[in-house]
């Protein structure tokens, strides 16, 4: 530096500094740290406290950061924060949300990165995009969940319904594929022991639905719970996965199949296994199983301008690294029931930012 500055006069803008600016709609301690992404796992660094918001302009040198948002009678809120050489990040003034929905954390509003690298599998442009705030499901809905589901459709009259959304073989688009769940002799659903593939599992996520099917099930949760819930839109999904400063997996930029459950994460045919069966895939956010385990029907209308198709997202069991890319992204017709593709839910967050 001093080559080029030798008084010292440039100091401050060879250094790149950006800054933060965020207030809170009520008063919220902040606590910041700095995540070291010179590994494998990015991890966060010791943590500086930043006293009460509001953030005036607080100097950060580029990096990205995960900053903790603790307001009084408040859930503790994860708020991610990439500073490019001098960007000023302007968060506003951030809602904090009451108590979470089960089983949901919170993403919120703000900037982030979203689309592709070079290799990512029909990836969008990689561009900075702003969104709004909403509450993720940690996990993939499961078999179990799903049972339930169907057996309320029973209970309502619905039986014939129940059978059709079934999961199912996929048999191609013109007919229906062979059920995969037991059926009892009062119409009800059930997990099954075991089918040629081997044992089942409550806690697997459940697949082989089609977009139907998987919008019909957020619609059953809805009423059931009180709560809009939905398919994620596409920058929900990657959002969630990826933070805010464009990774390629949730936990950074190199990959390593024994953080994720995908095809080459364990010897011999891959197979299914329980929802968080590995602890490493997961997001800033605290959401799991995104570059493995399950791929996931998303809520946009159709896929590249394509009506008959839907947007999919996530790595499976079943699927080889460059699929479990946050950017990278896949669409299929909305009737399909493939053995790797099953369900996730967003609610939305009303009060996002100001």
């Amino acid at each position: 530096m001093a080559l080029y500055d030798g008084e010292g006069r440039y100091a401050e803008a060879l250094r790149g500094l950006g800054s933060l600016s965020l207030a809170t709609d009520v008063p919220a301690a902040l606590t910041l740290r700095r995540l070291d992404t010179s590994g494998l796992i990015w991890t966060p660094g010791p943590p500086e406290e930043l006293g009460m918001a509001p953030l005036e302009a607080l100097p950060l040198e580029p990096g990205s950061y995960l900053l903790t948002v603790r307001g009084e009678g408040r859930p503790p809120l994860c708020y991610p924060v990439h500073i490019t050489r001098g960007r000023r990040w302007e968060g506003g003034v951030l809602a904090l949300p009451g108590a979470l929905p089960r089983g949901f954390v919170y993403v919120a509003p703000g900037p982030f990165i979203r689309g592709g690298r070079p290799g990512e599998q029909n990836s969008r442009p990689r561009e900075t995009v702003w969104l709004e705030g909403f509450y993720m499901a940690v996990f993939p809905v499961t078999v179990a969940d799903y049972c339930d589901f169907l057996n309320d459709l029973v209970a309502a009259g619905r039986g014939e319904e129940a059978a059709a959304r079934c999961p199912r073989t996929d048999a191609g688009l013109e007919r229906r594929g062979t059920p995969l769940l037991e059926r009892g002799a009062d119409g009800r659903f059930s997990v099954p022991a075991a089918d040629r593939w081997g044992a089942w599992d409550p806690a697997f996520p459940v697949h082989s639905v089609s977009w139907y099917d998987a919008r019909a099930y957020a619609r059953w949760f809805s009423a059931r719970e009180g709560l809009p819930a939905e398919l994620p839109i596409e920058d929900q999904w990657e959002k969630a996965a990826r933070g805010v400063d464009g990774r390629r997996f949730p936990w950074g930029d190199a990959f390593d199949a024994s953080l994720a459950k995908i095809a080459s994460s364990r010897p011999g045919l891959p197979k299914i296994e329980p929802i968080g069966s590995f602890p490493r895939d997961r997001s800033v956010y605290g959401v799991r199983d995104m570059a493995g385990s399950m791929r996931c029907w998303c809520a946009d209308p159709s896929f590249d301008g394509d009506p008959e198709r839907r947007p999919v997202k996530g790595g499976s069991y079943a699927t080889p690294e460059r699929v479990s890319r946050a950017g990278a992204r896949y669409g299929s017709p909305a009737e399909s029931t493939l053995p790797y593709m099953g369900i996730r839910l967003v609610i939305s967050a009303p009060g996002a930012c100001t």
